[in-house]
């Protein structure tokens, strides 16, 4: 509105006498019609073209009484100037150019007006001031202030620059929440400043200047359309991800997609597919440093599927985007039409967090549930899908996931299977390795081994004691149960037999010590169940078995609480080590690049010394 009328009093100030004379000439046009000179006769179209560049009397070239008499009244300087812009426009109609001559004016009107209005008006702490008091006041002021904030956003002045600002993060919300509600802000014209004023600071600011963004952002969420509610679900979902954000500022972004999401369903759908494809697009970049960030973004963005009930966006997002995952892994079964398929999109970082997600996806959404068979198809045949040693990581990855699912949501999931087959059925596991003084891997990071670790006695090791970890936390969330005894029967017939027949201790004994613990919890679960009077019909009592013990006060409990935090251990020491290399190596290209610019100051000088010696040799052959 403040633009519209600045405009006015512009037109009015500034374009009185081309106004006049474009209503003049619409009048004349509405009263006589649009003539061409083809519609003359020929000795009136030659007359036009005679006297066109002439100052003669205009109505000559018409016949009508009305408009000589007209033409004859002229009594005064005003009349006479009224006579010439009549004059000019009946010309016009004759030349058959009056709608031309009209959108001229318009256009010319208009150029002038967007050239006044795009002026560099020189804003100041004055004018600053004045806006701060008239936002609290009026919404009208709002488009000015923003159009301001965008245009002037790489200011000079750091001061104009740093009150803009805090105009925006302070004041701005104030006004909103006084003159916008949710019901008439998505038809404002501001929604669209709105959003180009906050989606900068989201993308640039850092600290606590982000987080008073973000809170701005959480404000204008609920006032703008959907068209501008993706992009600032986009550029919050980013915010969550980026490795450089801190904590305070990460979860404020998050806080505001999760109050965003409670709006409606199909809000709540639109920001967990932008958390989704958030975390798609930073999982490539996975490493030691980057990796807690990403297992923080995937647990919060499952959260923004938590539903109490059927919501038909949200399930339609998850069952269409597992369906996809499902399509790559048919493609890449297909290794005649496809080669190299499996590797380059299925043996990836992104498909493999996609995977594990989804996975706590549905640990968390109960109406999603229906899901988890899909979802444990498409993750076990991917975890076949490779089966060389280089890939072992990937297959424990995998696992891992579908443990924690099997975990939350208590389905029964065969896991074992898949990891007796990742050490018995390899050869790298048979043969003695070389020996080595490579680093233990950080198999938590990576998703296939370089090269050089391939027939080494610590990839060895450090293979079997992962695959231990995870067969004893699969056991263990069967270890109160009534049968355990039956079901570890077939598991340990399969490890004592291969433990028999390998001869090398560093795999071997691994493998007993894991057989130890599970007889040990067999016999537990044998001496509890001694005396119960129920037989395994009775559903009821057999789900009631051991329901006051915890699971942790097992044997096989206690046993994957130690390996737990060993590997807590463990972790901790390869994320110092990890982070005392990469300050090595910043120091290490620090004083390269200082080298780097001594030596070229060395460069340039000896350049300097050498034309100086040229000068000299010059002036002494002259």
């Amino acid at each position: 509105m403040a633009g519209l009328k600045r405009a006015k009093k512009f037109r009015q100030k500034h374009l009185p006498k081309k106004l006049e004379n474009v209503k003049k000439a619409r009048k004349l046009a509405d009263k006589y019609g649009k003539r061409t000179t083809k519609s003359l006769k020929p000795a009136a179209s030659a007359k036009a073209e005679q006297t066109r560049d002439f100052d003669v009397p205009a109505q000559e070239l018409f016949n009508d009484a009305d408009l000589k008499n007209n033409s004859n009244s002229n009594a005064n300087s005003d009349a006479d100037s009224d006579s010439d812009a009549e004059a000019e426009a009946k010309s016009s109609i004759e030349g058959g150019d009056l709608m031309q001559y009209i959108s001229d004016d318009d256009e010319d009107a208009k150029a002038e007006e967007q050239a006044y209005l795009a002026e560099d008006v020189e804003i100041d702490l004055t004018v600053i001031k004045k806006w701060r008091k008239q936002l609290v006041r009026k919404s009208d002021t709002l488009p000015t202030v923003l159009t301001a904030i965008h245009t002037r956003s790489e200011t000079t002045n750091r001061d104009i620059e740093q009150q803009l600002s805090d105009l925006l993060l302070e004041v701005v919300p104030k006004a909103l929440e006084t003159h916008f509600t949710p019901t008439n802000a998505p038809t404002h014209p501001v929604q669209k400043q709105l959003t180009e004023a906050v989606l900068p600071l989201l993308s640039s600011a850092d600290g606590s200047v982000l987080v008073r963004a973000i809170s701005l952002a959480s404000s204008v969420l609920p006032l703008v359309s959907e068209r501008e509610q993706k992009q600032l679900a986009k550029a919050l979902a980013s915010v969550v991800v980026r490795m450089s954000t801190s904590d305070d500022a990460r979860l404020a972004a998050f806080d505001a997609m999760k109050q965003a999401s409670l709006l409606n369903d199909k809000t709540r759908a639109l920001f967990a597919k932008q958390g989704y494809k958030a975390l798609v697009r930073v999982s490539a970049r996975t490493n030691t440093h980057t990796l807690p960030t990403i297992n923080l973004a995937k647990n919060l963005f499952a959260t923004l599927f938590e539903t109490s009930e059927v919501v038909t966006p949200v399930y339609d997002l998850a069952f269409s985007e597992i369906r996809q995952l499902a399509l790559h892994l048919k493609s890449a079964l297909d290794r005649t039409k496809n080669p190299g398929y499996d590797l380059q999109v299925c043996c990836t970082w992104p498909f493999v967090h996609s995977l594990d997600f989804w996975s706590r996806v549905l640990s968390t959404a109960s109406p999603l549930q229906p899901l988890i068979h899909p979802l444990c198809q498409v993750t076990l045949r991917t975890s076949t899908l490779v089966t060389t040693v280089q890939y072992i990581p990937m297959r424990l990855h995998l696992v891992q996931s579908l443990i924690r699912l099997s975990r939350h949501t208590q389905v029964y999931i065969p896991l074992s299977p898949v990891l007796l087959d990742t050490v018995m059925e390899t050869s790298c596991f048979q043969k003695q390795a070389k020996p080595s003084t490579l680093q233990r891997p950080d198999l938590e990071s990576l998703l296939h081994v370089p090269t050089m670790y391939l027939n080494t006695s610590v990839y060895q090791s450090t293979a079997v004691s992962a695959f231990v970890d995870l067969m004893v936390d699969n056991l263990c969330l069967y270890s109160k149960h009534i049968a355990f005894p039956e079901l570890v029967a077939p598991i340990l017939a399969r490890l004592r037999k291969f433990a028999r027949k390998n001869t090398l201790s560093v795999v071997s004994k691994p493998l007993v010590e894991l057989c130890q613990r599970l007889e040990a919890n067999s016999a537990y679960i044998l001496k509890q169940r001694a005396n119960v009077n129920f037989g395994p019909k009775d559903t009821n009592n057999i789900a009631k078995f051991l329901q006051d013990v915890d699971w942790q006060n097992t044997p096989l409990g206690k046993e994957a609480v130690a390996r737990a935090k060993v590997r807590e251990i463990q972790r901790q020491l390869m994320r110092e080590q990890a982070e005392a290399a990469k300050a090595e190596q910043d120091d290490q290209d620090e004083q390269d690049s200082s080298d780097d610019d001594s030596g070229s100051d060395e460069a340039e000088m000896e350049d300097e010394n050498e034309n100086e010696n040229e000068n000299e040799d010059e002036e002494e052959m002259e």
